[in-house]
């Protein structure tokens, strides 16, 4: 028997389940977790923002595949902290989020930085708890590892009282073990009927797809999947965090599943089976209209899932990876012929996208077009490097002209939209993968959400470099004003030209200014070169990217239908 303080329990605990760093912000009510980190050997890193470190845990998340955790003070540390948690249960990323809150005797009578902490964070995560008993910490760390990776992973929250903190545990030697079990605890497989069912659906199609989600992602799937194409040859396409499972350059790898950013992604309404791999029949699938009169078959650890908002042919709540290892094997024993047509008309449309994307990026217009930005950058990139997108229009045009390369490798907020995660992103990838070349590819308006921590980028010697298309506006809004309303009602939506480039270099990064094409490649190359911290701040051209200009049509439409039957 020994008697440690809470905070020691609780770092020792995390030490237990693999959590070699802590993101966090400091506050005086948790000084004994700082002390247990000096103690125990547990890197502490700060953040400017606990928005910002939210974003910068999950971008650390989404590049290994692994669950992080934050530690936040009580009352406004949390409140900060709500907008990244819910970006981070949109986009399925475990975030463990740890805050402190006053003793229990206080709560309910307006105790210091007194807030329903708790019940905050109820809506955006998978569990939010209140724990207030310094023996039952390792209990609950260990409900916490398990439940933000069960099902579709998400980010918990769990706010545990100062007295917890600082007061102390008497433990038995081994309380604090390695976890025995932290995987999904889904289904483990499908059953061997439904494996035929969907084997022999797929066989028989003209027009299979494959697209494969979240869940694919975070189960590890990715080399089983590359087997199971190759051995069926069925085209595939990747959407929000599965980006890169199967890099853009396989051969039966036809990019992006939104056809807002794809062209070829707009002949899934020809389908005629397909397979969704660990995602959701959400909005950016129309919810699930965009396939046509497709037969679905679909695989998703969260049984709520399973046929919403879309009938399906047939469908299994399990673990992504171990039914992609069923099928592998059971495909195997069967005959599979490439649907050359199809696949053809696929490969035709992505080079169709590539030549349009080149004479995009060739407009003479004033400012460097979007298109030529993200062509210079993808020159510069190799099989390793990371993206980091944000913006609205910027991080659109980027997605449009740049190819998926690794797993964990396409960080961008698909889900929500949300404006800052680029840079908190990239410096969590960067952190997790040193020699990787890690860009953020962002709009100017994005980029006032998250800028100071460029700073933390230069304290941490992370050197992350943001590529800024800065055209002085929020993008997509301002064309939407102009497109739906008139060039004289635009409001609210233009900015100034910020120097982001001197605002990098007065922070101690480097800085480049870019208001001419021919300059973009020279600026990259000395950014790159500068082993810094670095902002590319180019001057770009305000140019609609074709997501935003679809979705200024559909809006148009609506709008005339409504008027029509009004």
């Amino acid at each position: 028997m020994e008697k440690i303080t809470g905070g020691l329990l609780l770092i020792r605990t995390l030490k237990a389940h693999g959590i070699r760093r802590l993101f966090t912000i400091p506050g005086a009510p948790l000084f004994p977790v700082y002390e247990a980190c000096l103690d125990e050997g547990i890197e502490v890193f700060t953040a400017r923002h606990e928005s910002g470190l939210i974003h910068i845990a999950e971008g650390w998340s989404r590049a290994t595949g692994n669950p992080s955790v934050v530690l936040v003070s009580p009352g406004p540390g949390l409140a900060n902290s709500v907008a990244g948690i819910s970006i981070a249960f949109a986009e399925c990323s475990p975030v463990i989020v740890l805050s402190g809150i006053d003793v229990p005797a206080n709560l309910g009578r307006g105790g210091r930085q007194e807030l329903p902490q708790v019940a905050m964070c109820a809506p955006v995560t998978k569990w939010s708890a209140m724990l207030s008993s310094g023996t039952r910490i390792p209990e609950y760390i260990a409900k916490a590892f398990r439940i933000s990776m069960n099902g579709m992973p998400g980010p918990v929250h769990i706010s545990i009282t100062t007295d917890t903190i600082s007061g102390l545990v008497e433990v038995d030697e081994g309380v604090v073990s390695p976890p025995t079990n932290t995987q999904p605890t889904a289904a483990a497989q499908a059953e061997p009927a439904f494996i035929e069912q969907a084997l022999e659906l797929l066989s028989k199609a003209e027009r299979p797809l494959i697209v494969a989600g979240a869940a694919a992602f975070w189960s590890h799937a990715g080399d089983l999947l590359r087997q199971f194409i190759e051995t069926v040859k069925i085209p595939l396409m990747t959407v929000e965090q599965a980006r890169g499972i199967i890099p853009d350059n396989h051969p039966y790898c036809f990019g992006d599943g939104y056809g807002t950013v794809n062209m070829a992604a707009q002949l899934e309404t020809r389908v005629d089976v397909l397979l969704l791999l660990g995602d959701r029949l959400d909005h950016a699938f129309a919810y699930g209209s965009c396939f046509g009169s497709a037969k679905i078959i679909h695989i998703c650890p969260d049984a709520n899932e399973i046929g919403k908002n879309h009938p399906i042919e047939c469908g299994v709540a399990c673990d992504v990876r171990a039914a992609t290892a069923q099928l592998l094997e059971a495909a195997k024993s069967r005959p599979w012929k490439e649907p050359s047509e199809w696949v053809a008309l696929l490969r035709q449309t992505r080079c169709d996208q590539v030549t349009r994307v080149q004479k995009m990026s060739a407009s003479t217009h004033p400012g460097v077009p979007p298109a030529r930005i993200a062509l210079e950058v993808e020159k510069l990139l190799d099989e390793q490097s990371i993206l980091a997108f944000d913006g609205g229009d910027f991080s659109s045009w980027a997605r449009y002209c740049m190819f998926a390369r690794r797993s964990g490798g396409w960080l961008a907020s698909t889900v929500l939209g949300h404006l800052g995660v680029g840079l908190p992103y990239a410096v969590g990838a960067k952190l997790a993968f040193p020699e990787a070349r890690v860009v953020v590819l962002t709009g100017d308006g994005a980029l006032g959400f998250s800028a100071m921590e460029m700073e933390t980028a230069v304290r941490y010697h992370i050197p992350v470099v943001i590529v800024v298309a800065n055209d002085a506006a929020f993008g997509v809004e301002v064309y939407y004003q102009q497109k739906w309303f008139g060039p004289d009602r635009v409001v609210g939506t233009e900015l100034t030209n910020t120097r982001w480039d001197l605002l990098a270099a007065s922070l101690g990064a480097h800085g480049e200014y870019v208001d001419a094409p021919e300059q973009l490649r020279p600026a990259l190359e000395r950014a790159f070169a500068s082993g810094k911290p670095a902002c590319v701040n180019v001057m770009s051209q305000r140019t609609p990217s074709p997501q935003t200009e679809i979705f200024s049509r559909i809006y148009l439409r609506k709008r005339a239908n409504a008027r029509k039957n009004a």
